[in-house]
């Protein structure tokens, strides 16, 4: 499983070869590019209509590796697509589908279109800095498998789209064994929901009818409706309506388009009922909404087929759409030998879009989406098909095959395959790796309308999880491997926020509204934009600290479905933190004596964490950051001291011991939110893994270290023991070890007061230091001292 975090277009940058690929091209304009052609090869055919300007660059293409394109301004394109040019037709389709693009650029924003080595052909948007559309040439040989030879007309709801769609679900359930039902192979055999929409009135077709359980037949094969509510719902199920729902229905024509048109599909399909939470839930009933939300599971996981009405922000927009076939089928192309025939797609960049579609941003979907045995979306432009075993659309009616790259398909996979093959690697951590991770990124990237749904949105997919596992799971976190989730990442926190009303304890990532990343020590080994990546097994974690009660966790009364304020029972080791000041930093015997402060107006009033103004005596100025090399707890003469003015991996300037030179060190800090940043009290650092990192010595060549990471916490008050997270910290370098030894010296002293307790454990990681080297190692002992508290 992957995931797809799309990013918008000012935040899309090249690759160091795309640039170098920029760099080396000669600058020209939109009239020279179309009057300087190369000799055309021997041979291009293509049996579709192209424009003079596309025909003569496509012929030219693979022979022109790097210099080669088409550069024009996107009126011009837009104007040659509506002319019939297929290839600007697919051009000028995923150019006004990206976000903002208008505003961006205009429509006199050039484009180019170039070729690589690995037969990649990326458009670059001006300015260069921006490289959001990716286009693909493939063999022939690798797509027409893929690709079935049937006419494509102008409409997602017509009868050529819809038995497509039938053709899909007939091959599903007749040869996809891991997508049958859960009824075939779990507890919830026979599942019925409590209430569904009969579609199939006798006698009536103008009518559905609400029918509760006890009146629909056991075994009933039923479809589910994914939509998004938007501001208005016109019908929805009320506890005053509800008899006049089961006895009279409701007449078809008086329901919102994209309910209508869901029934139609739905009937076509012959399936006679369908579940719809506006018709199948009472909206105005706490108790009833409380007890539907949980069986979220059972409601998707026994669907026969979900409906998504994927492009369509409410009720009204529907489920069909009108659409360029042209936009649809990928152009072919011969170049003869030794080329021979190539196709032009851009089905990475139109998935990409899709996962961004109205509907796809919408957390509650997530779930829906990842129950559901099979998901049919009506998207755009085209019918796209989800299920465990087959990825396809109208484009691609056998499969999309590897044209869609693993990071972006949330699913693809039965969860039972990726469990069975992530344990079989042995990794600590893979499991939730390989189906926790991208599930996470994915739902907190969505929206929600009220932030209180944060953990019962997922409930349903987080139980069939726990169930796969066999373990206990509490507010975003499971019982396996649960000190590895501690460390999730904020993705920005100057944008993130808590939820005005509690819904999950500070080490819970669901404390959190806005993205975030869980095992973010993975990411070193899964990030496909990274030509050096370390292998999972290089990694070796070490965990050093352990959450006492994770395996009675989610079972007391202090949690629900919807929130919980249970609190971790941890051991391990804690290390007091206090920031250095400036004026502590320069009286320090040999230190630097060179010190800034970011004081242009324009930083100030961006960053949020600068004061403005700036305070006239910068000696108070806090917290510091360390640029230039030879640092050693303040001392060398190369060093300058600055302003930690936000970037969440600056590292900064700390101690264990207030002021103390000799128990100082460097913290790479990364706070939640931007409250918990400007404060300057006392804060603890609880070390939970060591891990393997790599920092690049030049472009070849890269050396690995051992990191300590973990939490950054705020005491709760009193003498209660009890802390809240407020952050991550990450120690360690390749350039020394110097600051884990100091850091690992203020762990061991133990005189954390507070009600926090000390007791002696076995099977404890104590931290050690090679004489020549100052590598920092761990042995395993028994009767060692370790704190005992708690984190809220």
């Amino acid at each position: 499983m992957g995931h797809s975090q799309s990013k918008g277009l000012s935040k899309t940058r090249p690759t160091q070869k795309e640039e170098a690929q920029i760099a080396s091209r000669p600058e020209r304009t939109g009239t020279d590019v179309a009057k300087r052609k190369s000799d055309p090869p021997p041979k291009f055919e293509c049996q579709d209509q192209l424009c003079e300007t596309c025909r003569g660059t496509l012929a030219s293409l693979p022979f022109q590796v790097g210099t080669g394109g088409i550069e024009r301004d996107v009126a011009e394109i837009k104007e040659s697509a509506d002319a019939g040019c297929h290839a600007c037709a697919i051009f000028h389709a995923n150019i006004s589908l990206l976000d903002d693009f208008t505003s961006v650029f205009g429509t006199k924003a050039r484009i180019y279109l170039t070729m690589s080595e690995f037969l990649s052909a990326p458009i670059f948007l001006v300015p260069m800095s921006i490289t959001p559309l990716r286009y693909v040439l493939r063999p022939a040989k690798d797509l027409e498998h893929l690709i079935q030879p049937v006419a494509i007309d102008s409409n997602t709801g017509s009868k050529l789209s819809i038995n497509c769609a039938r053709e899909w679900l007939r091959i599903c359930s007749e040869t996809h064994a891991s997508c049958r039902q859960e009824r075939e192979r779990g507890p919830s055999h026979g599942y019925v929901p409590t209430r569904l929409l009969h579609v199939a009135v006798p006698n009536d077709p103008d009518t559905i009818r609400l029918c509760e359980k006890g009146d629909i037949p056991k075994d009933t094969a039923y479809a589910t409706l994914s939509h998004c509510w938007g501001l208005v719902l016109q019908h929805k199920l009320l506890t005053t309506n509800i008899d006049q729902l089961t006895q009279r229905g409701i007449a078809l024509s008086t329901l919102a388009k994209t309910f209508r048109e869901a029934v139609g599909v739905v009937r076509t399909l012959g399936i006679d009922y369908i579940w719809i939470d506006c018709f199948c839930i009472m909206q105005d009933s706490a108790d009833d909404w409380a007890r539907e939300a949980v069986l979220m599971q059972h409601v998707y996981g026994n669907t026969h087929i979900n409906i998504a009405a994927t492009d369509s922000s409410d009720g009204r927009g529907g489920c069909f759409r009108s659409r360029n076939p042209q936009i649809i089928a990928p152009l072919k192309m011969d170049y003869g030998e030794p080329n021979g025939e190539l196709y032009l797609t851009d089905v990475s960049l139109w998935w990409e879009r899709f996962e961004k579609a109205p509907l796809n941003r919408r957390a509650w979907v997530l779930q829906e989406r990842l129950l559901s045995p099979r998901v049919l979306h009506f998207d755009s432009d085209q019918l796209v098909w989800e299920c465990n075993e087959l990825t396809a659309c109208e484009r691609f009616p056998h499969g999309v095959g590897d044209l869609v790259p693993p990071r972006l398909s949330l699913r693809g996979t039965a969860l039972e395959t990726v469990l069975r093959s992530a344990a079989a690697t042995g990794l600590r951590g893979q499991e939730m790796v390989d189906i926790w991770k991208p599930v996470v990124r994915a739902y907190s990237a969505c929206k929600l309308t009220k932030n209180s749904d944060r953990l019962i949105a997922l409930y349903g997919v987080a139980m069939k999880i726990k169930d796969l596992l066999g373990c206990e799971y509490s507010a975003g976190l499971f019982g396996r491997d649960m000190e590895s989730q501690l460390l999730w990442e904020v993705d920005d926190t100057k944008t993130s926020s808590r939820p005005e009303t509690h819904v999950a304890p500070s080490w819970s990532w669901a404390s959190i509204v806005g993205p975030v990343s869980v095992l973010p020590q993975w990411d070193q080994t899964t990030n496909e934009e990274i030509t050096r990546r370390l292998k999972p097994e290089q990694l070796n974690e070490r965990v050093l600290c352990e959450v006492l009660n994770k395996t009675t966790l989610g079972t007391t009364p202090e949690t629900t479905p919807s929130a919980s304020r249970e609190a971790l029972q941890v051991r391990g080791y804690l290390c007091p933190m206090f920031f250095v000041t400036q004026s502590e930093a320069a009286a320090w015997k040999g230190a630097a004596r060179e010190f800034r402060a970011d004081d242009e107006p324009e930083r100030r009033a961006k960053d949020p964490w600068i004061p403005d103004p700036l305070p006239e005596d910068n000696g108070d100025m806090w917290p510091l950051r360390v640029s230039g090399s030879g640092w050693s707890r303040g001392s060398g003469s190369r060093v300058s001291y600055s302003r930690f003015y936000g970037d969440p991996r600056t590292k900064a300037v700390v101690s264990s011991i207030r002021g103390n030179k000799d128990a100082s060190f460097q913290a790479e800090l990364r706070y939640d939110v931007v409250p918990e940043h400007r404060t300057k009290e006392q804060r603890w650092l609880l070390p939970v893994y060591a891990v393997t990192e790599w920092e690049a010595v030049d472009i070849f060549d890269m050396d690995m270290y051992r990191s300590v990471n973990g939490l950054v916490l705020k005491m709760d008050g009193g003498e209660s023991g009890q802390f809240k997270r407020c952050g991550i910290f990450k120690i360690g370098s390749a350039q020394g070890f110097e600051d884990q030894w100091a850091f690992w010296k203020g762990c061991q002293r133990f005189d954390v007061k507070g009600g926090v307790k000390v007791a002696k454990f076995d099977k404890v990681f104590v931290p050690d230091k090679e004489a020549k080297t100052g590598r920092i190692f761990f042995q395993e002992k028994n009767r060692r001292r370790q704190y005992t508290f708690s984190v809220a």
